[in-house]
């Protein structure tokens, strides 16, 4: 047998007993209308599953989309409000240091301002929220510094369970005060080019893992998704692009929609939309 076959079967059988986790892109959808809509248009409990369906239910670094957990105790805590403001340094961020409001922290991911938030939180309070908002499973052992929290702690999730925090987000439904969802919501607003579309996301790359979760409002309607990009070549750029290539596909017609083939009405480079990060007040609740 050749050298190429034998290496062929190991591989086959080390993904078979599970030594090696195949990597591939899911993306998860939800679509309903705004809580003022026709009470006869329900939506699906059931997402619909785009690309390698399996991946729905299989445990990844939560990454950067963790930050959704730390914002979401800093408001119940109140040791934060969307209106915070924080002196930053990152590896991003040029010179000594700058305020970045909640928004551009979460838009741009800042490090620096989420360890501040951090150091004024207690671990329990994290892990208690996590665990309230079902987002994700604590693995014992996993955590080695409270820096660990930037990207998740100790926990994993799949991206079934970042799909559900984000349905329960937009109705309304997490096991938090309304208030500090609608806070959560006013700084996960993302900016968009699109007229009358309004997002609220969170982006995440960690371990080869690359996320956007969000919400799109456009025409009293409400589309929920969650990117999940692991196959080789992924990047936050295209999880990205992925998210802002299906606003506006009928769902049936998702699966053709690759990261290197997005729908026509986005940007095929999955480049990062306009930087504008006014604030906005969250839209009513919906039901996706």
């Amino acid at each position: 047998m050749c050298k190429g076959k034998i290496i062929s079967l190991f591989v086959a059988l080390a993904i078979v007993a599970g030594w090696i986790t195949v990597r591939a892109d899911v993306v998860l959808m939800s679509d309903g209308p705004l809580s003022n809509a026709p009470s006869n248009t329900p939506a699906k409990e059931e997402p619909f599953a785009s690309g390698s369906k399996e991946e729905a239910d299989k445990e990844f670094s939560p990454a950067s989309t963790f930050k959704m957990i730390i914002a979401l105790t800093a408001f119940e805590k109140k040791i934060a409000a969307p209106d915070t403001k924080l002196l930053c340094v990152d590896n991003v961020i040029a010179g000594q240091g700058k305020p970045l409001t909640f928004q551009e922290a979460m838009y741009t991911s800042n490090n620096d301002f989420f360890r501040q938030l951090i150091a004024r939180l207690k671990d329990e309070d994290l892990f208690d929220m996590a665990t309230r908002c079902k987002f994700g499973n604590a693995k014992e052992g996993s955590m080695k510094s409270r820096e660990d929290w930037i990207h998740g702690g100790p926990f994993r999730v799949t991206p079934r369970q970042e799909h559900a925090f984000l349905r329960a987000l937009i109705r309304g439904k997490l096991p938090v005060e309304v208030a500090c969802q609608k806070d959560l919501m006013t700084v996960m607003r993302w900016p968009v080019d699109q007229p009358g579309v309004y997002v609220y996301g969170k982006t995440g790359s960690w371990e080869k893992t690359f996320w956007f979760s969000g919400i799109a409002v456009k025409s009293g309607s409400v589309r929920v998704m969650t990117v999940t990009l692991t196959a080789p070549g992924a990047s936050r750029a295209k999880a990205i692009g992925r998210f802002f290539a299906l606003i506006n596909r009928p769902i049936e017609s998702t699966d053709d929609a690759t990261p290197e083939n997005p729908a026509s009405n986005s940007s095929s480079t999955g480049a990062v939309p306009s930087t504008s990060t006014g604030t906005s007040s969250a839209p009513a609740t919906g039901n996706p």
